[in-house]
């Protein structure tokens, strides 16, 4: 009970923070094109919508399942954030070896794995979908040099 109202103060002051933050860009955003604008805005509109909706669910999803060994929030995130902290360090890291590609298959391959997703296959279809969703709209569409791996 103890760790459910503290995950719902903690979704609720993130997603105050995220709404203000998003009310102050979309405001003081340049009046550039209206195209090139439009994406950016659409974003920060995006944003707004749902931190208004995690505000209104009230946290409902962070209730715990297991009440028999129920542990604090903070003894179950933080070895998982410790752990997501160094393997991005070590994904920036292995960005020029192993290209941004073939890395961020490993990293997200990765973090879905090491958070408890049961679903291997799941989680690498998830990850080849969106690297490939990422090389179309990175390398084909936008043609923007990301790192290359250097045993290809």
């Amino acid at each position: 009970m103890k760790g459910e109202i503290y995950l719902q103060k903690v979704n609720r002051i993130i997603a105050i923070f995220l709404i203000i933050i998003s009310i102050f860009l979309y405001v003081s955003s340049p009046s550039g094109t209206d195209e090139a604008m439009l994406l950016p805005r659409l974003l920060m509109i995006l944003i707004m919508v749902l931190s208004v909706l995690l505000i209104i669910s009230g946290g409902e999803k962070a209730k715990q399942k297991n009440s028999q060994n129920e542990k604090t929030p903070e003894k179950i995130l933080l070895p998982r954030l410790i752990l997501t902290i160094v393997v991005t360090i070590i994904y920036i890291l292995f960005l020029k070896i192993l290209g941004f590609y073939l890395s961020t298959f490993v990293y997200l391959l990765f973090i879905f794995i090491s958070t408890g997703f049961k679903q291997k296959w799941l989680a690498v279809s998830v990850t080849l979908g969106f690297i490939g969703f990422l090389y179309l709209i990175f390398s084909l569409w936008l043609k923007v040099p990301l790192p290359e791996c250097v045993f290809f």
